[in-house]
C-alpha cells in the first residue's frame, strides 16, 4: 500500500506540469485563435525585436507544443528545459531589455515586473531537473525515472 509520503512527490509533479503545460498551452492558443498571431506579431515588432514574424510563430508553437508534452508528461525533461529557456527569453525581452532602467524588476503596485514568465520559468525549469513524475508518460515508457548505480 502506498503511503501518503510516497505519494506525495508524485502528485506534487504532477501539479506542477498540469498547470505548467496548461498555462503554456491555453496562451498559446489564445494568441493563435483568439487574439490572433498579428497581435503578437506588432507586439515583438514594437519591442524592436529582429524577426518578429518568426520569433511570434516560434513562441506560438513553443507554448503549444510544449504545454502539451508537458500535461501528458511526454518528452518532460527536454519540454520542461525548452519551456523554461523560451520563458526567460520571454522575460528578459519584455521587462529587462525594453524597460528604460535594466535593473527595474519592481513593476510599482503591481508586483515583480513580469511575475508571469518569470513563474513559468522556475517551475518549468524545476520540472526539467526533478523529472515528471510517476503520472507520466515518460515514466510509463520507462525513460521518466532516474538511472541509480
Amino acid at each position: 500500500m502506498a503511503t501518503r509520503r510516497s505519494t506525495a512527490p508524485a502528485l506534487a509533479l504532477l501539479l506542477l506540469r498540469l498547470v505548467a503545460g496548461g498555462v503554456l498551452l491555453v496562451h498559446g492558443l489564445q494568441h493563435l485563435l483568439v487574439d490572433g498571431p498579428e497581435g503578437l506579431i506588432a507586439a515583438i515588432a514594437g519591442q524592436g525585436l529582429p524577426v518578429p514574424s518568426l520569433l511570434a510563430w516560434l513562441l506560438i508553437a513553443g507554448e503549444v507544443a510544449l504545454g502539451v508534452l508537458l500535461v501528458v508528461g511526454l518528452l518532460a525533461r527536454p519540454a520542461a528545459g525548452a519551456a523554461a529557456v523560451m520563458m526567460a527569453l520571454v522575460w528578459v525581452s519584455q521587462h529587462v531589455v525594453t524597460l528604460p532602467n535594466a535593473i527595474a524588476f519592481v513593476g510599482g503596485s503591481a508586483g515583480v515586473s513580469g511575475e508571469n514568465a518569470l513563474l513559468l520559468t522556475v517551475v518549468t525549469l524545476s520540472l526539467a531537473l526533478l523529472g515528471p513524475g510517476s503520472a507520466s508518460l515518460d515514466h510509463a515508457r520507462g525513460s521518466g525515472r532516474r538511472k541509480t548505480r
